[in-house]
């Protein structure tokens, strides 16, 4: 469980620190939830967990 915390944290650091989160990247799940999770500015890896779920759920619902 920890380990997804800190993945999670290590995509939303790289997300921040790369200048370009341009058009031209894939669509992938990965990349919509890193810009997810990068627009509901998280402060804690709590945050993450629970943005990662909202995510999943929205997806399943087909709102995203």
């Amino acid at each position: 469980m920890l380990g997804v915390f800190i993945s999670a944290l290590v995509i939303l650091i790289l997300g921040a620190l790369i200048p370009a989160l341009a058009d031209d990247r894939p669509n992938t799940y990965g990349s919509k939830l890193e810009e997810y999770i990068v627009r509901h500015d998280p402060k804690n890896a709590g945050d993450v967990e629970r943005l990662t779920r909202e995510f999943d759920q929205k997806q399943k619902q087909g709102v995203i």
